[in-house]
């Protein structure tokens, strides 16, 4: 059975972007889509989506507000947040009610396969290639901390204790790129040094400093 789809978003390119994507994927079908999110909780009723896409830079009617709403009215539809710049954010669009927050820089794969992943009630599955990043709800332990997916992978070895050199090597990048990576990585946490970096992971996820990498949590996640 299709996992029907209703977007909220009042950017026609956004509308046009997460069509495509979600046309494309297999037994996924887009219901319907409004740029109002006043008009979501009429249409939800109307059209009986199992997930409603919010994006939250939606100004047609307060995002936030459409997705409590459609928790309120529609306690039966699930609701992928989508656009989350930062944890606060993040995290309010998770106590709105929303099963899920995924930043826009993810993939039309990653995005299909998360709706998948929504729909089955899935907030734990281990990530394979291609696979999306398991939308979860956020809070300060599931944050990325306004870092992007490849900046979080960098940060997760250099916390393991590997070099620029062999981090290049595991992700398959150049140096160059890995310590570009690395002074926006620093910049954007707020840190000096590579002491500083593996204090502020072991902090916050000690486990995630041994072993193997896991699942990468979501930006506002």
């Amino acid at each position: 059975m299709n996992i029907r789809v209703l977007i909220l978003a009042d950017h026609p390119m956004i509308r046009l972007g997460v069509r495509a994507a979600l046309t494309a994927a297999p037994d996924v079908e887009v219901v319907g889509e409004t740029s109002d999110g006043r008009d979501v909780v009429p249409w939800a009723q109307k059209l009986g989506p199992d997930l409603v896409l919010v994006d939250l830079s939606t100004t047609n009617g307060d995002s936030l507000d459409a997705v409590r709403r459609i928790r309120q009215h529609c306690p039966g539809v699930r609701v992928l947040a989508l656009g989350a710049a930062d944890p606060p954010v993040a995290r309010r669009a998770s106590e709105a009610g929303a099963t899920g927050v995924l930043s826009k820089d993810i993939s039309p794969v990653e995005l299909a396969n998360a709706v998948h992943a929504i729909r089955a009630g899935d907030t734990g599955a281990p990530r394979s290639a291609g696979s999306a990043p398991v939308a979860t709800p956020v809070d300060e332990h599931t944050a990325r901390w306004g870092l992007t997916e490849r900046e979080w992978e960098v940060l997760v070895e250099i916390a393991r204790g590997l070099s620029a050199r062999e981090i290049a090597a595991k992700l398959y990048l150049s140096t160059s790129t890995v310590k570009s990576h690395v002074r926006a990585i620093y910049r954007q946490l707020g840190l000096r040094n590579r002491a500083q970096a593996v204090l502020f992971l072991m902090e916050r996820h000690p486990r995630l400093v041994h072993g193997s990498l896991p699942p990468l949590p979501d930006e506002g996640t």
